[in-house]
């Protein structure tokens, strides 16, 4: 269920596109008039409640979806596309960066640009605060991994390695050690002290395009790849744990905070594993194209963003049962998402269209 919403004062009309995956589209209109939204007499199970920035639309018995409107639109930080960002745990700092190769921090009440962060050639693809908020890595074609001091800018440390531009990176616990993974092939992790890598794998399985790290004792790493296989490591030990194969290209993946993989894929489809038992436990098939980044976060369970402009969220009660998502986040007009990052009470989105969105789900 897709849909265009925007809610004026006086009169206007919004639309709602249900489409299940395999089947053809039902389109919805709406009337609205002051603020109050009129159901045409034809849709006799519809109904639609607006909620602050919230809409709940409710087709029928077993289709309902809410959509959620952003708080703020942050449209002068950057002046090319989006390609990262990411929001300090106090949710005071964002940091960003664009196909122009400009990586900026930003303080989020105003949108007022605190400094830009120099040192990468080119486009930076990610980029992540450490926990302390005060510190910033960074990855990009220039196949370097960077760590930026907040405060003063200064590029601290600078770890090369890579043969090929980098795809991601993570912050282990506190920050004395980084992982990134790149178009070469291989997952390193680097330590921030010396600079100097200290594991490297090689799942020989083409471009490694995402990474992600398990929550609490785990200490799990994951990588996707090009040739459709996701790879598991213990930290610990170096060693392999688990390998799956989504049979097509891998470009997103996340664990939940108990002991599931979600692996995103190029044709749009997230394939959903138990660790557990090793086991493939089903597909989530959508049409959104690309899946481009994949997180779980406690409230709204599995969150993702997709080339059509689209991030959704899935909860956790019902994913498994009956693979609808539960929460649009709106706004981009089939700008591709490429990151989202959340924090407490708030989701960031990082766009095509060169605007990063704040929304809230409380």
């Amino acid at each position: 269920m897709t849909g265009s919403i925007h809610l004026a004062q006086k009169k206007d009309k919004f639309f709602v596109n249900y489409k299940k995956y395999g089947e053809n589209s039902i389109l919805y209109n709406f009337d609205c008039e002051n603020g109050e939204i009129k159901v045409n007499e034809d849709m006799v199970e519809t109904k639609a409640e607006k909620q602050g920035k919230k809409l709940h639309v409710k087709l029928d018995n077993s289709n309902s979806r809410t959509f959620i409107a952003p708080k703020l639109e942050y449209q002068n930080i950057h002046k090319g596309g989006i390609y990262s960002v990411d929001v300090s745990q106090t949710e005071n700092l964002c940091v960003s960066s664009d196909t122009n190769g400009e990586l900026a921090v930003w303080e989020t009440v105003h949108g007022n640009k605190v400094r830009n962060l120099e040192g990468h050639i080119m486009d930076v693809y990610k980029c992540r605060f450490f926990p302390s908020g005060l510190v910033v890595l960074s990855g990009g074609i220039d196949m370097a991994v960077r760590v930026f001091s907040v405060e003063t800018g200064w590029n601290a440390r600078t770890m090369i390695g890579h043969k090929g531009p980098v795809h991601d990176i993570a912050v282990i616990e506190e920050g004395e050690n980084v992982v990134s993974c790149s178009k070469d092939g291989t997952l390193k992790m680097w330590n921030c002290g010396d600079g100097k890598c200290i594991q490297d794998w090689s799942p020989n399985a083409g471009h490694l395009n995402a990474l992600a790290l398990s929550d609490g004792d785990l200490q799990l790493i994951a990588t996707a790849s090009e040739h459709g296989k996701a790879f598991v490591y213990d930290m610990r030990t170096s060693e392999s744990t688990f390998e799956f194969n989504a049979s097509e290209n891998s470009t997103a993946i996340c664990f939940d905070s108990g002991m599931h993989l979600f692996v995103g894929t190029e044709k749009g489809s997230v394939n959903v594993y138990d660790l557990r038992t090793k086991k493939h436990l089903m597909i989530i098939e959508t049409q959104r194209g690309r899946v481009n980044r994949l997180i779980h976060e406690g409230v709204l369970g599995l969150i993702g963003a997709f080339n059509d402009g689209t991030v959704t969220s899935y909860n956790d009660e019902t994913l498994v049962s009956t693979g609808t998502p539960t929460f649009e986040f709106t706004g981009s007009d089939c700008d591709p998402i490429y990151d989202i990052a959340t924090n407490t009470s708030s989701l960031y989105s990082a766009c095509r269209d060169k605007v990063i969105r704040k929304y809230g789900f409380e």
